[in-house]
Order: C-alpha cells, then sequence, then structure tokens
C-alpha cells in the first residue's frame, strides 16, 4: 500500500496529474477493499496523497509555471523549498493513512 501511495504522490508532484488519477480510484479502492480496508482508505492512498502532491509540486506547470510568468519571477525559484514542503506534507500523509488503515485492519 505504501508503494501505490508513493506512485501516486509522484504522479500529482512531478506530472502535475489531478483528474487524470480518476480511472484509477476504483481500481485501487477495490484493491484496499480485497485487503481488509475500507473505501476511505482506497480514496486515501489514490487521490489524497495525489492531490498533496498536485498542491505543493514543485515542477507542476499550472501552479508553478504559469504563476511565476504572471508574477515576473524566475521560472521554477525556490525549487529546494517545494521539494521540501512536498516530502514532509507527503510524509505526514502517508502516516495519517497507515495510522487509519491500521485501526481499520485491526
Amino acid at each position: 500500500m505504501l508503494i501505490m501511495m508513493i506512485v501516486f504522490a509522484l504522479i500529482g508532484a512531478i506530472l502535475g496529474w489531478s483528474e487524470h488519477i480518476i480511472p484509477f480510484v476504483p481500481i485501487v479502492i477495490s484493491i484496499c477493499l480485497a485487503l481488509g480496508y475500507d473505501s476511505l482508505v482506497g480514496i486515501s492512498v489514490c487521490a489524497f496523497v495525489n492531490m498533496i502532491g498536485f498542491a505543493v509540486s514543485p515542477t507542476n506547470m499550472y501552479t508553478v509555471a504559469i504563476s511565476h510568468q504572471i508574477a515576473e519571477l524566475p521560472m521554477f525559484s525556490g525549487m529546494g523549498y517545494r521539494i521540501l514542503i512536498v516530502v514532509v506534507l507527503e510524509i505526514i500523509c502517508f502516516i495519517y493513512i497507515l495510522r487509519y488503515a491500521k485501526k481499520i485492519q485491526n
């Protein structure tokens, strides 16, 4: 389950995909239900981590590149800070989801 979360987090953070993961949601929910979790764990594993990655993405063309052009900033300035923030927020998200999943499985 952690590997799926990392993959979806990277999809959101690096590629900037948010609505492209919609077809994967029923598949991941089905996998999580088969593993003994509930549907909230399934939606969190794919959509929640993806949206966190999308929101604070260091390379997202929509939230970084276009806004930097509008603000007349150097392209992708502050990349190190954004990478740090995305890693910290995704780790917090992973811990929260894994704790909840453990409660559900017990």
